[in-house]
């Protein structure tokens, strides 16, 4: 008879009065009966009940609602939003005998044009996990770092791999400000001789996107700042440059100018 657990060749032609089923197996634990059914005369019979445990491990599979592109777009330098999960499975694809304690491990599969081995290690967080009492082995803590198109791989060492669904990893916010050059010495009321150019980043170190503003002012030693109160990023370049920055009055001496995102807020100070 038929059943959503029971799988393998269902029907068989009897020969001499017997009819053998040769690679009958159920997906699923449980205990069940088999009945036998002839096409001439309608005849059936039952067989005794039968308990069906779990097998080993023969196949993992990373959990429907858990795969890394679950939640669309990840962010590069930032934890991915849904953390993967793995079930370990045995053939009938339940939950595997011995599947607890389990080590599972992941690394980059797929990767974007342009890979090099050095982006290799752009994958990081704990890449091993162990599958607990249920069979699943729970990621916690990826990151990728560097944006493209991507998927993970998972494997059991000397065992079954699985690879996740392609997700795709966007620059992040602005997270980190450097001084590409730093704010150069100047004559009172005169242009520094070197203006200040600011390099914005993510947390995964890719050029901040879109067209962040950055404000500049004068924190300390006197005086006042003109020329140059706020300049933006050309689109997605991650690089702003001041120009027109002046310094007016005050003593001779060293100067503090202070430069913050507009949204943001982070800090960067620099001294002339």
């Amino acid at each position: 008879a038929g059943h959503s657990n029971l799988q393998g060749t269902t029907s068989v032609t009897v020969d001499a009065g017997v009819a053998s089923f040769t690679d009958l197996s159920f997906k699923a634990t449980g205990t069940y009966t088999l009945t036998f059914t002839s096409s001439l005369g309608g005849f059936t019979v039952a067989s005794s009940s039968l308990a069906v445990g779990s097998g080993p491990v023969r196949h993992i599979r990373v959990a429907a609602n858990y795969q890394p592109a679950a939640s669309g777009t990840a962010r590069a330098g930032s934890p991915l939003p849904v953390q993967p999960r793995v079930e370990l499975l045995d053939l009938g694809v339940g939950t595997a005998s011995g599947a607890e304690g389990t080590l599972v491990q992941v690394r980059v599969g797929s990767h974007p044009p342009g890979w090099t081995y050095e982006k290799k290690n752009a994958l990081y967080g704990t890449v091993a996990a162990i599958a607990d009492s249920t069979g699943v082995a729970r990621f916690t803590d990826l990151t990728l770092s560097v944006v493209g198109n991507y998927s993970l791989a998972f494997s059991i060492p000397g065992g079954p791999s699985v690879e996740s669904d392609h997700f795709m990893v966007t620059t992040g916010p602005v997270a980190t400000m450097s001084y590409i050059q730093q704010p150069g010495d100047a004559v009172d009321g005169t242009l520094l001789t070197v203006q200040p150019v600011v390099k914005l980043m993510d947390l995964g170190g890719n050029n901040a996107k879109g067209s962040p503003w950055l404000h500049i002012a004068l924190r300390s030693g006197g005086g006042t700042l003109s020329g140059c109160d706020k300049a933006f990023a050309p689109e997605d370049s991650g690089v702003v440059t001041f120009s027109g920055c002046v310094i007016t009055g005050g003593a001779s001496g060293d100067r503090t100018l202070v430069v913050q995102t507009v949204e943001q807020g982070n800090v960067l100070t620099g001294t002339i």
